[in-house]
């Protein structure tokens, strides 16, 4: 999970925010490690995106600092303008995390070899101190 300088990550956004994430991946220092690229859905993930109205998402590739990878996914998290929710997954070894337009406002689930955590917006000390400890160590995956 973590590279060189910093966490291999993989974001999935959706398509109009990827141009913006990819961007503010780099002004914050970090590495754009695959461009924007359309992102096919897992066959054991299609229960969660079942709407075909949903805009299209891509995946970004890149390597991140542990303090930005934290702050962009609690701004994500914390922001309850923005529809559904996060999840985030370590379970692969790299560091995946997604947009969940199923998901409740304000909600981040958190998978880890262990299982899945939901963390609703009131926990989000104990759910950004989890993130902290599965990235900040290399995680459980």
């Amino acid at each position: 999970m973590h590279a060189v300088n910093g966490i291999a990550v993989e974001w999935i956004v959706t398509e109009s925010e990827a141009d913006d994430v990819a961007q503010e991946i780099t002004a914050e220092g970090g590495t754009v490690t695959k461009e924007p690229e359309a992102w096919e859905l897992p066959a054991e993930l299609l229960d969660d995106y079942p709407d075909p109205q949903f805009e299209p998402f891509m995946v970004i590739g890149a390597v991140v600092a542990v303090g930005f990878l934290i702050k962009r996914v609690a701004d994500v998290y914390t922001d309850l303008t923005r529809p559904g929710g996060q999840v985030i997954d370590t379970r692969s070894g790299e560091l995946v995390v997604r947009i969940a337009p199923q998901l409740a406002n304000g909600t981040l689930v958190i998978v880890d070899n262990e299982g899945s955590k939901v963390f609703q917006q009131s926990d989000k000390d104990e759910a950004l101190e989890l993130l902290g400890k599965l990235v900040g160590t290399g995680g459980h995956g």
